[in-house]
């Protein structure tokens, strides 16, 4: 190639062809090169990376989407309003590392969903009964994975990764036993997303099962913020210990315990957080690792495009959740 060529190059964004050209293949055979897909040998592929280089070339993403058929986006809907819970930003989080290492985009879907979007997949995390936009993403035709099982009376995702709940608020219960804890409520989360029910089910078998006294009161999902306003009646059962059911609303009843004189009464999270962390080592949490939870569903999403979907609906599990904390002990350290 002379230096009027290359001038030329300089003043325009360099092309595949002009990496084929200056590497001596074909610009199909530098595709697969430099995608790593098809048979070119080793000597051929380091070549044409080491010209690719040289050059400053950069693949054209919206190109290389468009010729595939594909958008280069993955959809992610959340419940609403779940900004103010920091384990659905970790699970975006997640979602978006498995996403750029595959080249993808994520976009968020709010309310209104993907209206005049391209999806090439879609994940839907603690899909509700009344979910309007988890219902079009699950009646579309973009493949969609689910983290949570969905409620009855919606169609089936292709596949589903759901967490054992009632297997992890069983040992949650059971470790707060073996604290020495009798006595104990539970916070639950007022939705019908498959985790929230399962929870309050286990709770309630466990306290069956054992014959304690289930003391439950429920807390708004979207009004979180109303938790205080509703200790004072759960403190007349005189709880022992409070496992919070979500993210969000930890610290403030830990903030409520003890401006209220509560130091005898522990806390709980069924979801650890930056929050329950802060409250101490000892607090007993369920790590349900949602960044780990996002890249899993994202990845197993990003598997689906292009391909045919299994012939029936898959559930796997999502093994990562553990126990932290040393002991349920009060939250202010007494």
């Amino acid at each position: 190639m002379g230096e009027e060529e290359d001038r030329e190059m300089a003043r325009r964004a360099v092309q595949l062809s002009d990496v084929a050209q200056r590497a001596g293949v074909s610009v199909a055979a530098a595709s697969y090169a430099l995608s790593g897909r098809g048979r070119v040998s080793a000597e051929t592929r380091a070549r044409v990376l080491r010209v690719a280089e040289e050059l400053g070339y950069r693949v054209n993403a919206t190109a290389r989407n468009l010729r595939r058929r594909r958008h280069g986006v993955l959809g992610v809907h959340l419940p609403h309003r779940a900004t103010s819970h920091e384990f659905y930003m970790e699970f975006v989080f997640g979602a978006v590392e498995s996403c750029d290492e595959a080249g993808m985009s994520v976009l968020l879907l709010g309310e209104h969903g993907a209206r005049d979007v391209g999806l090439d997949a879609a994940v839907v995390l603690d899909v509700t009964a009344d979910d309007a936009v988890a219902r079009d993403l699950l009646t579309g035709g973009a493949p969609v994975v689910a983290a949570e099982e969905v409620p009855d009376g919606l169609p089936r995702p292709a596949v589903t990764v759901a967490v054992d709940h009632a297997r992890h608020a069983t040992a949650v219960l059971d470790a707060l036993a073996a604290r020495g804890h009798r006595r104990i409520a539970l916070l639950a989360p007022g939705s019908d997303a498959g985790w929230a029910r399962a929870l309050q089910r286990a709770y309630r078998d466990w306290s069956a099962r054992l014959d304690r006294e289930p003391i439950v009161t429920e807390v708004p999902f979207t009004e979180h913020e109303r938790v205080q306003d509703l200790l004072g009646p759960l403190m007349t059962a005189q709880p022992d210990v409070l496992l919070v059911g979500t993210d969000s609303t930890a610290g403030s009843v830990a903030t409520w315990l003890r401006e209220h004189g509560h130091h005898d009464t522990a806390v709980a999270a069924y979801i650890r957080s930056s929050v329950t962390d802060a409250l101490g080592a000892e607090v007993l949490a369920l790590d349900l690792r949602p960044r780990e939870f996002g890249r899993e569903c994202a990845r197993r999403a990003l598997g689906l495009i292009g391909q045919e979907p299994p012939a029936e609906p898959v559930t796997v599990e999502f093994t990562g959740p553990r126990l932290t904390g040393t002991a349920a002990r009060p939250a202010d350290g007494r």
